[in-house]
């Protein structure tokens, strides 16, 4: 709790009274058991009820806080990723801010509950991720034109309001559900690169081999040929790179009919002990990035688990 308060402590305008109460918080909030409520925290420590209460509706700058403590760990010259998922918390009642039917992993399926949108920086070298930024999740209402994939645009434009003092990478990973136009354009207007996995029967297409000088018939060039058949895994277009004798990966830039644009595309096909053959689609949006720098960062992720499939 030192390194807490020594940070705290770095923080503006918060005063000496606040530094106290968060530092007894954190203590008490990482050290009992169950619910961590304004019952439970007056229980277990020197708190009253009120005075829970009372500070819990000032408002406490957190990504500042996280990204002071982040900087304890982290190091310029190493290379590091944005990351963004969400998260579901189960929650009964009626009175509680957010309440609504969000996506449950655990249940696969739709349930009542919270969701939390969160934003981590992730360590490539160790496999780590230190969160950053969280927000929760208002339940989408029939009056609204919003959906479920502005919240998280929105969270992503905000951050660069935010008093951040690390350096932000230019590439956010997701998983499969955010691999959307509406996500991928939003993002890129906030100057981010997507990196993201694709469903396994995606609308891929070739680009189009033939030059404008080649092309000889009236009317514009073929842009795209033929869709990319994906169930027997017709690769054979894209530069092949080999791992070891489990995994092999394909890449090169394809067009997703879906997101409107050419993608900078990675599969992984991953082969078992007893021959039996998995495979992954991953994607980014910068398509002026070399061959080595893609197969590094796209496999790094699919390795760690950052691209997952939420839905």
């Amino acid at each position: 709790m030192q390194l807490a308060e020594t940070i705290l402590h770095q923080m503006k305008d918060i005063r000496k009274s606040r530094v106290k109460f968060m530092v007894v918080l954190f203590k008490t909030a990482l050290s009992l058991m169950g619910r961590v409520n304004f019952s439970q925290l007056s229980r277990y420590s020197a708190l009253n009820e009120k005075t829970c209460s009372r500070n819990f509706r000032r408002s406490f700058d957190f990504v500042h806080f996280n990204s002071l403590s982040i900087e304890r760990v982290y190091n310029p010259k190493k290379d590091y990723l944005l990351a963004i998922d969400a998260s579901f918390i189960p929650k009964s009642g009626k009175a509680t801010y957010g309440l609504g039917n969000f996506w449950n992993g655990v249940q696969n399926r739709s349930t009542k509950g919270l969701e939390i949108s969160t934003i981590a920086l992730v360590d490539e070298t160790y496999n780590t991720a230190y969160t950053l930024s969280v927000k929760q999740v208002p339940p989408s209402r029939e009056d609204s034109e919003e959906n479920a994939i502005d919240f998280p645009i929105n969270h992503i434009k905000m951050l660069k309001q935010e008093s951040i003092t690390v350096a932000l990478h230019q590439y956010i990973a997701s998983g499969g559900f955010y691999a959307k136009r509406r996500f991928v354009n939003g993002t890129l207007e906030a100057g981010f690169h997507v990196i993201s996995k694709l469903r396994k029967d995606a609308n891929l297409r070739y680009l189009s081999e033939a030059s404008t000088s080649q092309h000889k018939k009236r009317g514009r060039p073929r842009l795209y040929e033929s869709k990319i058949n994906l169930d027997s895994l017709d690769l054979s277009k894209l530069s092949y790179h080999t791992i070891d004798e489990e995994i092999r990966l394909s890449s090169g830039i394809v067009y997703r009919v879906s997101l409107k644009r050419k993608i900078y595309l990675v599969s992984v096909v991953h082969t078992d002990t007893k021959g039996k053959q998995s495979y992954a689609l991953l994607f980014s949006t910068d398509v002026t990035l070399d061959t080595s720098h893609h197969i590094s960062l796209l496999y790094c992720m699919f390795s760690n688990g950052v691209c997952v499939s939420r839905r």
